[in-house]
């Protein structure tokens, strides 16, 4: 039997409390109870009150429009309770140019106006008026940025209010994309990922949290300093997000490829032109090829149409040196790539073309690199965790039932020979508990864990923040309505008797949750979970993280990148962190592990040495499944 360094489904308590991140833009259709209609037909307030309840509730938008409409008429011409709603209605029929002047009377700078304002911008480009679209959306998020930047939110508060937020972003890349101004789309790109991040490693280097994006001259200097070609990409919807709690779709990936020498190559790529799909659904299809035991489908199939859509349009910008190298800035379903697999039409590999490494974003990976080079020399040589024995028993899926972890013979040898490389004792079976890590965590060079990783995403949403169910009920179905963009709700919240997490996961108003665990030797009074909210708190020295566990690369996909273990370790301070994609086999990691410690005196960086294990490991475990799991994630 193949032992597995698995991740397993379970339900977790978030328990965070509301709060309110600036001003909260909230609207309840008058306090209708459901099902109630208004009788009267002749006021404004009951006109109003009927088109609520068509709009919100039963997406009736043609005669909801025709009552807003009628109520404007007979008195309600400064309603605004009518205009919005009724512009609204008119997008979704497809009357943009209609909607244009109702939304129009939001654009007067006031707060909470920003979500009308970015309606406003994506009607107009719906009707070529692109120049208009972009002023507005500059307006709608030099505003957001101003309430993102209150010193007294926290890391995941910032996060939260980017998630909502960051449809504007994708929506001005959009507008600019189209005018041709695509480097200033490479700086908004850059711009509307990581923010939180960025100020946390900023306030952590600097002491200040504020943080100034890059420009495209600073962007072409980190290419220049590292002598990397970065690659960006940005998905990009088109789905119209008019009500507010619409899921986008990812049709669209923009491509950047900044080389060395400064010079900057763009690419737009329809999924449709790859496979007819979206790009989660080709990154979904590849990775189910390649890391499940009964797939249908050929794995070097979908690793040639990702190659395809990801690598193909920029490939002449990629350097022909091996050794140079390729820096990739994912985002959203991209993150889950195992990029190293990805094949070229004659069967090639990319890590047998190039040293691969990946960043959130463009500032993260300076930061990181700063941080790397300037970083004080921890003390200790390395703390080095194998197979931690009596695995702790974790909930399994969500009827609760707890499941001891297995064994992990494999992470034990591997452990052994990676403490003697680096001259330290391991801490293996019974001695690898919590507490005997935390005691010498902090001043280590090297942390190394080769255990079990557990994914512990919410048990409704997936890693992307969407109910499993499909079905799910929003919550404007149930009377409430909240306009997202500086909205912050607790996950502990109930909307119309379910979990918020659930009913407003289409408006991104409440807080995510950090999954990512790390199972460790349970003690008494200790569960021997390491968890990556407690790691966020830490301040590490170590230079180099090896997650040599399941899904350790994973976590809650957000517009601040993905929430999770190796995003915790970046803000306990540690530059670089190599982390893992799915389950990885428990022999076929040994053996990559071992040959990468063995790489790292004579590689220049943790990337390449990454890229040598990975082309020794292939020549004994030759399904890609077995050794392109792992990424690094900051400086390479």
């Amino acid at each position: 039997m193949v032992a597995w360094r698995r991740t397993l489904a379970t339900i977790m308590a978030i328990g965070l409390t509301a709060a309110s991140g600036g001003a909260a833009q909230g609207r309840s259709p008058q306090g209708l109870p459901p099902g109630a209609i208004a009788q009267t037909t002749t006021d404004p307030d009951g006109l109003i009150q009927r088109a609520n309840e068509l709009f919100y509730r039963q997406d009736q938008y043609a005669e909801a429009a025709r009552l807003y409409q009628q109520a404007i008429a007979n008195g309600g011409q400064n309603r605004l309770d009518a205009i919005g709603p009724l512009a609204q209605c008119l997008m979704l029929l497809g009357k943009d140019t209609e909607a244009i002047p109702l939304l129009k009377r939001f654009a007067n700078g006031e707060v909470g106006n920003e979500t009308w304002l970015s309606r406003l911008a994506l009607a107009e480009y719906r009707t070529g008026q692109y120049a208009s679209a972009e002023q507005h959306l500059l307006r709608v998020i030099a505003s957001w940025e101003a309430r993102r930047s209150n010193p007294e939110l926290t890391d995941i508060q910032r996060v939260t209010l980017l998630e909502q937020q960051s449809y504007a972003y994708r929506q001005l890349l959009r507008t600019l994309i189209t005018q041709g101004k695509t480097d200033a789309a490479l700086e908004w790109a850059e711009r509307g990922r990581s923010r939180s991040l960025v100020e946390v490693l900023m306030q952590q280097a600097t002491r200040q949290q504020a943080a100034t994006p890059l420009s495209v001259a600073q962007i072409r200097q980190v290419a220049k300093q590292l002598n990397a070609t970065i690659v960006t990409y940005s998905v990009l919807s088109k789905t119209p997000k008019i009500i507010g709690d619409e899921f986008e779709d990812d049709p669209t990936v923009a491509i950047w490829a900044v080389q060395p020498s400064g010079a900057i190559a763009f690419k737009q790529v329809e999924a449709s032109a790859v496979a007819g799909q979206s790009i989660t659904e080709i990154v979904l299809a590849a990775r189910s090829a390649m890391t499940s035991a009964t797939a249908l489908v050929n794995p070097t199939t979908e690793l040639k149409r990702l190659y395809q859509l990801l690598i193909a349009p920029i490939a002449p910008q990629l350097p022909r040196d091996p050794q140079q190298r390729v820096i990739f800035v994912t985002q959203g379903a991209i993150n889950l790539v195992p990029l190293a697999a990805l094949q070229a039409p004659n069967g090639d590999y990319l890590i047998q073309r190039h040293t691969i490494a990946t960043a959130p974003s463009i500032q993260v990976l300076a930061l990181a690199e700063q941080r790397r080079q300037t970083q004080a020399v921890a003390t200790g040589p390395g703390l080095v965790v194998g197979n931690p024995v009596l695995m702790p028993e974790i909930p399994n899926g969500p009827s609760g039932h707890r499941e001891r972890l297995s064994p992990l013979p494999g992470a034990e040898t591997e452990a052994q020979a990676i403490a003697q490389l680096l001259g330290v004792r391991p801490l293996l079976t019974d001695a690898a508990t919590k507490p005997a890590i935390l005691s010498q965590i902090t001043n280590q060079r090297i942390l190394h864990f080769a255990t079990h990783g557990v994914l512990d995403l919410d048990a409704n949403l997936n890693e992307f923040g969407r109910p499993r169910d499909p079905n799910a009920p929003k919550a404007r179905q149930g009377g409430v309505i909240v306009t997202p963009g500086s909205v912050i709700i607790g996950g502990n919240v109930t909307v119309n008797g379910r979990n918020a997490n659930l009913a407003l996961a289409g408006e991104g108003v409440v807080q995510p949750a950090m999954p990512g665990l790390l199972a460790l030797a349970p003690t008494r009074g200790d569960d021997g979970l390491l968890r990556a909210a407690d790691i966020a708190t830490m301040r590490l020295s170590a230079q180099l993280v090896v997650l040599s566990a399941c899904n350790t690369g994973r976590g809650r996909i957000t517009g601040d990148g993905v929430m999770g273990l190796a995003r915790s370790f970046l803000v306990a301070g540690v530059p670089t962190v190599v982390a893992s994609l799915w389950k990885v086999p428990d022999e076929a990691t040994k053996t990559l592990m071992v040959a990468f410690y063995q790489a790292l005196p004579t590689q220049r960086d943790r990337a390449s040495a990454l890229r040598q294990a990975m082309l020794e490991t292939l020549k004994t475990h030759p399904n890609p499944r077995d050794w392109s799991a792992f990424i690094t994630i900051g400086a390479p």
